[in-house]
């Protein structure tokens, strides 16, 4: 049953014109103004850090921002709600294009109907505006081709990251071709090797075709690491607990870059995100067809800005 329960995925990073066909969606509608009183004119890009299951039954994937070209200030857009979604502590951020900075953290109620930007959205801004990256050291691609993943599983691939360590913060740039349903991690597997474990929820099974993935190494100031201890999950479920990372400064809203270990158990899917202010919270799920009894190893995570 677990299973049949992706046929409902929906990807909400979809096309406007899908989103506006979700009968459950409630629309968040207000003005956006600049720092000196002025309409805001230009691109907003809206997030969701974790994958949600919402009140309606849609589970809600990670896929990339929906990015709105605001005029004259004016936003309205239909979002799927997440105040009472599974697990608890969702949230949307609203950003700047420009400045890449999170502005607002939004919890979406389930209205069926429309609601106000202030009534749903609060200022969450970094406490220091600064850049926490140091410099990008290197980057590699590597094309992957996944071919006929079945539904409900997850299936790794590599490719040559010369300088790779197992430690090293590594950004995933994933291609835009992907299908709907398809949730992607990267981490350093080895010395020298990118892993992309790629897992289907999409109700059928999946040949991807040659796509390019994207890997960049990366060093930031705002970073730590700890032993976290998973207890049992069972297959198609995920940590009951999140487990805590302790990073100073960080807000809810900030860009997690993970550090996942290279013991990484296959069929797993890690999820890093800032729901407190100094904590990244980090929750595990297991897709891997067997129950998990427990698993310990060393997570690190830095704050993207």
């Amino acid at each position: 049953m677990k299973r049949l329960l992706v046929l409902t995925t929906l990807l909400l990073g979809a096309a406007l014109a899908a989103r506006a066909q979700c009968a459950g969606c409630t629309t968040v509608a207000g003005t956006i103004y600049t720092a000196n009183g002025n309409l805001y004119n230009g691109t907003l890009l809206i997030s969701w850090p974790i994958p949600f299951a919402s009140a309606d039954g849609h589970y809600n994937l990670i896929g990339p921002p929906i990015s709105i070209a605001l005029s004259g200030g004016a936003l309205s857009i239909p979002l799927e709600p997440n105040d009472t979604a599974s697990p608890a502590g969702t949230y949307y951020t609203i950003r700047s294009a420009v400045s890449g900075l999170v502005s607002l953290t939004c919890r979406v109620p389930t209205s069926g109907s429309s609601v106000s930007l202030a009534s749903v959205c609060t200022a969450a801004l970094p406490v220091a505006s600064s850049s926490s990256l140091v410099e990008s050291l290197a980057t590699r691609s590597g094309s992957l081709n996944f071919i006929n993943l079945g539904d409900g599983g997850c299936v790794d691939q590599t490719f040559s990251f010369p300088g790779l360590l197992t430690t090293s913060q590594l950004e995933g740039g994933f291609p835009s071709g992907l299908a709907t349903g398809l949730i992607a991690v990267m981490f350093p597997s080895a010395a020298n090797t990118a892993d992309v474990r790629l897992c289907n929820f999409s109700g059928r099974p999946v040949t991807t075709g040659s796509l390019i993935y994207d890997a960049i190494a990366t060093s930031y100031t705002l970073a730590a690491s700890s032993a976290l201890t998973f207890g049992s999950i069972p297959d198609g479920g995920c940590s009951p607990t999140p487990q805590p990372i302790s990073i100073g400064g960080a807000v809810p809203g900030d860009m997690v870059i993970p550090t996942y270990p290279a013991s990484l158990p296959s069929g797993t899917i890690p999820y890093m995100t800032v729901t407190t202010p100094n904590v990244v919270s980090v929750t595990l799920c297991n897709w891997s067809g067997t129950y998990l009894t427990s698993y310990t190893a060393t997570f690190g995570a830095a704050l993207g800005r």
